[in-house]
């Protein structure tokens, strides 16, 4: 084994070491860290990777409706029956108030027996659901007043959520502003290092989409409910980026 005080290789400094091209330290990921000498110049050519997230917040502009119908009666078809009845109804105020016919969609079928005492039946509960999408998030309170007047005490409003009708367009606003702070960063830090960016050699980025406000529920107790205040209230999408710059 050499000895490091009669080796002049071995007694050339960190710093030396780097600016002729050699890998700097022991191990892979010391070689790793380093590119391959630049063009004539000596230097080694080294990577700086930058990270930013950015979040864009925006209005909720597109409203969701699960509602449906709930009836009780002595035997199973009449409390089916019923239901589908308040359904039924509730279902055609929803067209004529300009719900579209193809954002209406069936949810749970559910028949049970009641008892009185156990293990006695003394009646059936029939329970039917329905999704909608408003047509606008504005017109949410007055949309499940319309529910509860078509259906009667049958009706149930089971929630009423809020998202965006086209988050692609914030997560590119997100986007672009990740990348231009991320680049800004890197070319401070490579400004500070006395070195110039070079090109970018990877970018990885992650979408985020910030919950929705909780559900609202609501159970129909009269034909002639006021409409009910809602809210669309306020998301975001969250874009983290990771770039990876050359140092020049």
């Amino acid at each position: 084994m050499p000895n490091p005080g009669s080796d002049p290789d071995l007694r050339i400094t960190p710093a030396e070491r780097g600016r002729r091209g050699w890998p700097v330290g022991g191990g892979r990921g010391a070689v790793g860290r380093w590119g391959v000498p630049g063009s004539g110049d000596g230097h080694a050519a080294r990577d700086h990777g930058d990270a930013d997230r950015e979040r864009r917040p925006g209005r909720h502009d597109r409203c969701l409706l699960d509602v449906g119908a709930e009836s009780r009666a002595r035997t199973a078809d009449v409390a089916m029956t019923q239901a589908g009845a308040a359904l039924a109804a509730i279902r055609a105020a929803l067209l004529e108030a300009g719900v579209a016919e193809a954002s209406l969609a069936s949810g749970g079928v559910s028949l049970s027996p009641e008892h009185d005492p156990w293990p006695t039946v003394s009646g059936y509960v029939a329970s039917l659901r329905l999704s909608a999408v408003a047509p606008d998030a504005t017109s949410a309170g007055a949309l499940v007043g319309t529910v509860v007047a078509a259906g009667g005490d049958d009706a149930r409003v089971h929630g009423v959520t809020f998202d965006h009708a086209d988050p692609a367009a914030l997560e590119r606003a997100a986007r672009d502003a990740a990348f231009t702070d991320a680049r800004a960063k890197a070319e401070q830090l490579a400004a500070l290092a006395g070195r110039e960016l070079g090109q970018v050699l990877a970018v990885s980025d992650a979408v985020v989409m910030a919950p929705s406000p909780r559900p609202m529920f609501a159970r129909a107790v009269m034909v002639d409910a006021a409409p009910m205040p809602v809210d669309a209230g306020e998301g975001a999408v969250t874009v983290s980026l990771q770039v990876r710059w050359s140092l020049a």
